[in-house]
């Protein structure tokens, strides 16, 4: 079996006080002496922290301005970016529209056109049809023609 023991850590004072002190002046004095010495580092210490505290604190305070002269260029362009998408939407928008009518306008007017241009060939053949009959003196309309009249009566038999 392992048994551990365990042995309790004295403090400095614990350790003075089970032994015997043979010059108490002389031990007072080197406790005192001690003493200063803490208090001095302790003193050294605090002045330190309070130094380093007040250079904290001005640093703070000139990231407070700092972040304050950023946020007075900054939110303005915020509020200007905001606007300029806004605005970018509609101008989307409105081009999405206009595309969209300028494709309908297109879909008509190529509609309206190739009508015309059937119409404006039926016109033309009418009228060449017309102008070829005042030239021949006849038309040639389906069975007005020998032939055609011919053709017509050797496929019905």
């Amino acid at each position: 079996k392992n048994e551990t023991v365990e042995i309790k850590r004295k403090t400095l004072m614990e350790r003075q006080a089970e032994t015997k002190i043979a010059d108490p002046a002389a031990h007072a004095k080197k406790q005192v002496a001690e003493l200063d010495k803490t208090a001095k580092r302790s003193l050294e210490k605090r002045k330190r922290v309070t130094e380093q505290l007040i250079k904290d604190e001005k640093e703070i305070h000139h990231i407070d301005d700092q972040i304050k002269r950023i946020n007075e260029r900054y939110l303005p362009l915020c509020a200007h970016l905001k606007e300029s998408k806004e605005h970018k939407e509609n101008l989307l928008a409105t081009l999405q529209s206009c595309m969209k009518e300028e494709k309908r306008i297109m879909t008509d007017t190529i509609s309206t056109v190739n009508e015309r241009k059937m119409d404006d060939s039926k016109l033309s053949r009418k009228m060449a049809t017309q102008e070829l009959a005042k030239t021949r003196g006849f038309t040639m309309d389906p069975n007005t023609t020998f032939h055609q009249t011919t053709a017509h009566r050797i496929l019905e038999n």
